[in-house]
């Protein structure tokens, strides 16, 4: 009854798999990976491209992962390529085709790029909840929507060749745009990164790569609290060292490079595994503020993300480093100065740190 790769598993863990081929359905409960899954079972990064075609009406629960889920099912940075097709009605989807009441279903960073090839009958991109179970779907996205959409984020063929689906995707999956159709798992492939609009992101990655064009990367430091400097490093990021990178809003490609020795005194944090987010400071520009590190109440810092840890209560830490200036420099560059010091004080010349010369922040080591 039950028919796939792995006809049955119970209380299992499969990772680290890719599936290929084709079959002919002639029975109910067809999963490319597993067509029945019971107990508690996690799949963790695994691909399946299976071609699936049936001849027989009610070709119940049909999918690129599982056909029947009666488990608390977890899958982890998974995709699902494959097309479906059948003679006759069915019921199907990417993820888990037939759900039990008391089951239950979580994606994250997951995508499909699979395909309804003909045919008629009842499904959704994810999951089919055919006696209702639960449902929970993170950062998890598609690039064809079939039956009746059920959670996740539609994509672009676009999107998904110049990289941003890699970059929404995360840490773990890696992609060489116009080479790679899909984002990949081999790390010997790039990183992808976005920068946003407001011209600032951070990564925390396992690999050690270069710093692409157009891209500036800096750890920081603390010298007075509320101010974070940024100190630029070279062309080397090393292997899970945190970061902020600084460039015009795109999509850039990390190449892999020889590790190099982590850099001292940077007081980023980096997230190997999503953590929460209350009382550390992470990363933003609210409306009508500056970028910097703003202290969090609620959320979740996503892995191969960087952030602040600290105590002082601050409401943000704001950059300092980038815009610093040396101290003759200013002198000779601005006329008519007037200066004040972090406590609104005016002062007569600048002194060692952050001074507010004409409006703008100038370190002084």
């Amino acid at each position: 009854k039950w028919r796939g790769l792995f006809a049955f598993v119970k209380n299992a863990t499969i990772r680290n798999l890719r599936v290929e081929g084709s079959v002919y359905v002639t029975q109910i409960h067809y999963g490319a990976l597993i067509g029945r899954a019971d107990g508690t079972v996690l799949v963790e990064n695994v691909v399946t491209n299976v071609d699936i075609t049936g001849a027989m009406n009610q070709v119940t629960g049909d999918a690129g992962m599982v056909g029947a889920n009666y488990a608390k099912m977890t899958f982890n940075d998974c995709a699902v390529l494959g097309a479906m097709g059948y003679e006759g009605s069915s019921m199907y989807s990417y993820f888990s085709g037939w759900s039990d009441g008391n089951s239950s279903t979580t994606l994250n960073n997951c995508f499909s790029a699979g395909s309804l090839k003909e045919g008629t009958g009842t499904g959704n991109c994810f999951t089919l909840t055919h006696k209702s179970g639960t449902v929970t779907i993170n950062n998890s996205y598609y690039l064809n929507l079939i039956g009746t959409y059920v959670g996740g984020t539609e994509v672009t063929a676009e999107q998904v060749a110049n990289g941003e689906l890699c970059a929404k995707l995360g840490n773990g999956w890696y992609q060489n745009i116009g080479e790679d159709a899909y984002p990949i798992f081999d790390k010997t492939h790039n990183v992808v990164k976005e920068i946003t609009e407001a011209g600032y992101a951070t990564m925390y990655i396992p690999v050690a790569v270069s710093v692409p064009e157009g891209v500036e990367a800096f750890t920081g430091t603390i010298e007075i609290q509320g101010w974070l400097t940024l100190n630029p490093i070279g062309a080397t990021i090393p292997a899970w060292e945190p970061v902020i990178l600084k460039g015009v809003a795109g999509i850039y490609s990390f190449t892999p490079a020889a590790d190099a020795d982590n850099i001292a005194d940077n007081v980023l944090k980096g997230a190997s595994e999503d953590i929460q987010a209350n009382g550390q400071y992470i990363l933003a520009q609210p409306e009508g503020e500056d970028v910097g590190f703003y202290k969090a109440t609620t959320g979740t810092i996503k892995a191969g993300k960087a952030y602040l840890e600290s105590a002082s209560g601050v409401k943000a830490f704001y950059f300092a480093g980038d815009e610093a200036t040396g101290i003759a420099e200013v002198e000779n560059a601005v006329e008519n100065r007037v200066i004040y010091n972090l406590a609104g004080q005016r002062l007569q010349k600048m002194q060692k740190g952050i001074n507010i010369v004409n409006g703008k922040k100038i370190l002084i080591k």
